[in-house]
């Protein structure tokens, strides 16, 4: 008798195991892969000229066009960026996933995008093991300037901040001295696009006030206490929110796409993220508080 009552609890045990599982599943293909959620920061930059004190950033990445999710899904996400009123929206590349071709829908639809200071962007790993070319000409066309290992200056009354864009680092695509060359990096403040967050420890070297990546998905799935079971290359230090590596910022975004599994998107405790960051001139708290990382 003992060991019947032994064996229906194990049985109980495993088969609610399996519908936990079961409903996690379908709450992270279902729910989560869509759930876009807004970060907002805000920053303090001891050289951002007074001018340029509240300039409204939208950092977007990692688009992966179109694995695993409809064109309305990504629709919505053109249109609750617009809804932030950005001066400027940087993408920090995987623009697609697969195909190269995949480069023309994504820039038709990233067209839609509206910053008073425009739309820059740099090339991830994705747009690489694809056709860089391709992908770049294509984001153009449309009006989104790419950023290959140079530089940009946002001017306001004489007042200048610098995004600086690099190639890929994971191709060793990147040339971080041709892309500052020309730059009064001592005393204006420079923002760096490149995919991977890991860089940081390259950039921080450098008088650069802000690196901007992706590249992680914030793990995709992110176990409580445990962190991501599964990180490429590269994003493993800094895989997610905001850090501060020496006297820089670097924010990781946890992205918009996906890589799917089965051909089904998939995201737990990682949500797809549009980062709406808020740049304040001098010193000066900034929330939320970063974690400090130093190489």
């Amino acid at each position: 008798m003992a060991r019947r009552r032994w064996s229906r609890r194990k049985k109980r045990a495993v088969f609610s195991l399996l519908a936990l599982c079961l409903l996690c599943a379908l709450y992270a293909i279902f729910i989560e892969s869509r759930w876009l959620q807004i970060t907002r920061i805000e920053l303090h930059l001891a050289k951002l000229p007074a001018r340029l004190d509240g300039l409204r950033i939208v950092h977007l990445t990692d688009i992966h066009y179109p694995r695993g999710l409809d064109a309305a899904y990504f629709r919505r996400v053109v249109r609750e960026t617009n809804a932030l009123n950005p001066d400027l929206v940087l993408i920090t590349g995987d623009f697609i996933a697969r195909a190269a071709e995949d480069a023309d829908g994504c820039a038709h639809l990233l067209a839609g995008l509206r910053a008073t200071e425009g739309v820059y962007g740099v090339l991830g790993n994705h747009d690489y093991w694809t056709s860089a070319a391709y992908v770049a000409r294509a984001l153009r066309r449309e009006g989104i300037t790419v950023l290959r290992n140079q530089s940009v200056a946002i001017q306001r009354g004489g007042a200048r901040l610098w995004i600086v864009g690099l190639n890929d680092h994971w191709k060793r695509a990147d040339d971080l001295p041709a892309a500052m060359r020309g730059v009064p990096a001592a005393t204006e403040p420079v923002i760096l696009l490149v995919h991977e967050p890991d860089f940081a420890d390259i950039a921080a070297r450098e008088p650069i006030d802000l690196q901007l990546s992706g590249h992680a998905h914030g793990g995709l799935v992110w176990i409580p206490g445990l962190g991501a079971p599964i990180l490429p290359q590269l994003c493993r230090k800094y895989p997610r929110g905001l850090y501060r590596v020496n006297a820089m910022y670097l924010y990781s975004n946890r992205g918009i796409g996906v890589i799917p599994i089965l051909n089904l998107p998939f995201r737990f405790n990682a949500r797809p993220e549009i980062a709406l960051i808020t740049l304040r001139a001098g010193a000066g708290p900034s929330h939320p508080a970063p974690r400090v990382r130093r190489p």
